[in-house]
């Protein structure tokens, strides 16, 4: 498994950004990851829910599912 900040970082790095704009960057990335930060128009979740499907692991936000009239079966609902 591979640690996504560092990975960031090495990028960074090798395009020349500050350390200092680099930090800044994880920290807003960070605060912006947090339950309830708005992302634009969009909020994030408190907690996200997994569920086995048969296509596999889905993950599910709570109130952004319906059921789907065709199949009966949940499908996330964006719009």
């Amino acid at each position: 498994m591979t640690d996504p900040e560092k990975e960031l970082r090495a990028s960074w790095t090798a395009d020349g950004v500050p350390q200092d704009r680099q930090d800044q960057m994880i920290a807003d990335i960070t605060a912006k990851a947090q339950p309830g930060a708005m992302v634009g128009p969009f909020r994030i979740p408190d907690r996200l829910r997994t569920e086995m499907t048969e296509a596999g692991e889905q993950t599910v936000i709570p109130g952004c599912e319906r059921d789907d009239p065709r199949t009966g079966t949940k499908q996330l609902d964006l719009f």
